[in-house]
């Protein structure tokens, strides 16, 4: 859609370790299911030991049976077909030592401003917080888990304020509550 608009679009090739981990077609199936449990820390033990276990199952089974592979290649072949990726990036410091060269940043969509999907915490490349002041930077249908504490939300509010334009993809309380400005709302991007 930006390339139609007469843009030249790229996208940024950030993958982080906790991406790695979640997404490479070999995984250790300890590391794999260790990275999951931090998303679950306030949760009661046995809870997370069934998580660990399962998480653990699922990365053995996955991977014997070849699934991920195929998932991998698949993904792989559509990127070099359809998408213009910077260099890589493996951390945010990479990002704010040599950022990529475009006339505006726009993060989305799916999960970006949800710590539960990294790490347990934000990922404040997902807020843009590298490259000069003078560059836009937006928001397109970002989104969110629905509830926030109130030590996240100070952050979140603190971590918007870099953002020129926000838009998301479901109206959210926290959002509502923190951005103190009016954002748009957005169908999700697949549709």
């Amino acid at each position: 859609v930006l390339n139609k608009m007469g843009n030249q679009a790229g996208v940024i090739n950030y993958c982080p370790p906790y991406h790695t981990v979640r997404y490479s077609a070999v995984k250790n199936p300890f590391v794999f299911a260790i990275s999951n449990d931090k998303k679950l820390k306030n949760k009661k033990f046995s809870f997370r030991t069934y998580q660990f276990v399962r998480n653990f199952a699922k990365s053995v089974y996955l991977t014997i049976t070849g699934e991920y592979k195929k998932r991998e290649e698949n993904f792989q072949q559509f990127i070099g077909k359809h998408l213009v990726l910077s260099k890589r990036y493996k951390s945010l410091k990479e990002l704010q030592k040599t950022p990529p060269k475009f006339d505006a940043y726009i993060t989305g969509s799916d999960q970006v401003w949800n710590p539960d999907m990294h790490n347990g915490s934000f990922d404040k490349a997902y807020f843009l917080d590298f490259g000069e002041s003078s560059i836009k930077k937006l928001s397109y249908a970002a989104s969110l888990r629905q509830t926030y504490s109130e030590d996240e939300k100070k952050e979140l509010a603190s971590l918007c304020r870099n953002i020129d334009a926000v838009s998301s993809r479901e109206t959210n309380g926290a959002l509502d509550e923190v951005l103190g400005r009016p954002y748009e709302i957005c169908i999700d991007p697949t549709l």
